[in-house]
């Protein structure tokens, strides 16, 4: 069985969310907030946040930057 997203990261991992927006669709940088059953919340630059809950959607960032 796969491992369920608040298995895989923890709260201040660096990540990345994949967006669509009006202006295209990119992977942002972030860092987990929040660990919230399915999913978990993401702090984007900016201030945003978003719930991930789409294991397609969310990757670590790497460690290069």
């Amino acid at each position: 069985m796969k491992k369920r997203l608040v298995e895989l990261y923890g709260v201040n991992d660096q990540v990345e969310i994949y967006l669509k927006t009006v202006h295209g669709e990119s992977w942002q940088p972030g860092r987990v907030i929040q660990l919230d059953n399915p999913g978990v919340w993401v702090e984007i630059g900016g201030g945003s946040h978003w719930f991930v809950t789409n294991r397609q959607r969310i990757r670590k960032a790497d460690s290069d930057e």
